[in-house]
Formats: C-alpha cells, structure tokens, sequence
C-alpha cells in the first residue's frame, strides 16, 4: 500500500508541478516583454503583483514593471520605493514634466499583495491609489504632470527592471496583472484575499492587457534566457535575461 501512495504521489508531482516565482537579484536581471501595441502607452492603468522584496532594489527605485521609449521619454512604470519609508511609487513622464506618487507601508523579505492604480489625469494626489495587501496605502510624496503624456511606443515593457538595466528589482514577483481600466478597492481586495493563482483573469477580463504568472520553471532552476508566458488573449511573452526560479510560498492553483 505504501508503494502504491507513493506512485501515486510521484504522478501528481509530474502532472501538477511545484508552482515557482521569479527571484530577481537587485542588479542585472530582467525580462523583456517587447512592444506590442497592447502595452503602448497605457491609460487608465492597474498592475498588481505578488511580491517579496529583499530590499528598495537598485538606485533604491527596483522596477516591479517599466515601459519607457528607446530615447528615455514616455516612462511609465510602477516600483519599490525608498521616499520617506520604504512603499510603492509609479511615475509618468508628460510633457509638462515627470509625474510621480509615492506610498509607505511596505515590508522587506515578506510577500504581499501590491497594486497601482492611475486613472489617467495628471493630480498625482487624486489619480494614483496604491494598495499593500488589499488596503489603500497613504501617499508620502507626490508630483503632478501636465499637457499630454510623451509616448513609450517604440520602447519594450521590462519587469524586473528597466531598459537600462540599472534599477533592478532585489526579491521575488509572482501572478503579475495589468489592466486598462481602474480596478475598484473591492477588486483589488479579491486579488489580494484570494491567494488563488489566476484569480484576476475572472476580473474585468474584457480590459485585461497581460497576465504573467511568472511560474514557468521548477523550483531552483536559471531563467537565463528562459520565455514566460503572457496568459491573457494579448502575446506579450517576455524573455529572462538571469534570474531564478523559487518555490511558490504563498499561492495555490485553483
């Protein structure tokens, strides 16, 4: 009887394999996703991810996701932040200058339930909401923007990181989401309640731009130069450039 539980034990193992992240190491790593029209200038915007950062990252601003144009213009992006105490910031380059917010409330070597949201103007104050773990967070620092935004079209979306190369993500990132529309508090707790792999493709599905749940290697293996799958209807499949996988701690599959 024993033998035959731990046949059965194996199989599953082999059919439903350990689920990982990615473990990026706050200095060179990166995955580029390219530039489909579907992630060209994004707005309104959400992202969320699961995340477990070591620390604020490289130059103390580690890219959670980053999208910019080949000269530098038109950034977008959404990062750890070190303003004031450790928290989220997202950025936006207009042409009346850099707009930004900056939140608290993060903690380091523990995973949580980050998200963003902009609905598009330029009242940094009034446009940007951050969540940790289902919760509005306060902002620490704002800046608003104006006239128009510049364009990011011919620049890849990187995660972990951004063109550069120089503003690494120093920590884990599982089950990452954008939208173009702004989630409501209600459904950014469900994504952050849950802990159920996939949740947030049953969430505005019709707005949903990308969902990489950074799950495509076993536990402990290089991602160097490994693919990771966009599960949305969009193909913005991304490329590892290092990185590692680890053991998923936090999420279950459905």
């Amino acid at each position: 009887m024993n033998k035959l539980i731990g046949f059965i034990f194996i199989i599953l193992l082999l059919a439903f394999p350990v689920s990982a992240t990615v473990e990026f190491n706050g200095t060179d790593n990166y995955i580029n996703c390219g530039s489909d029209s579907s992630i060209d200038n994004m707005s309104p915007w959400t992202v969320a991810a699961w995340i477990n950062p070591d620390n604020v990252g490289e130059g103390t601003t580690g890219r959670i996701i980053d999208k910019r144009a080949a000269d530098n213009s038109g950034y977008q992006n959404f990062y750890v932040s070190s303003s004031d105490s450790n928290g989220l910031g997202f950025s936006r380059d207009t042409t009346s200058g850099e707009m930004y917010a900056k939140s608290g409330g993060l903690s380091f070597d523990a995973y949580q339930h980050a998200a963003v949201t902009w609905d598009g103007g330029f009242d940094a104050s009034e446009d940007v909401i951050f969540y940790i773990d289902g919760d509005v967070e306060a902002h620490t620092a704002d800046q608003d923007g104006g006239g128009s935004v510049d364009s990011n079209a011919d620049g890849n979306l990187y995660i972990g990181n951004r063109a550069a190369n120089d503003r690494t993500f120093d920590g884990e990132l599982s089950e990452l989401y954008m939208w173009d529309v702004v989630l409501t508090p209600a459904e950014i707790k469900i994504l952050a309640d849950s802990k159920v792999k996939g949740i947030g493709l049953q969430i505005q599905p019709d707005h949903l731009i990308a969902y990489w749940p950074l799950d495509d290697e076993p536990d402990g293996e290089s991602t160097d130069g490994d693919t990771f799958r966009d599960s949305s209807s969009n193909t913005n499949t991304g490329t590892a450039s290092g990185g590692t996988a680890k053991a998923e701690e936090v999420l279950s599959h459905p």
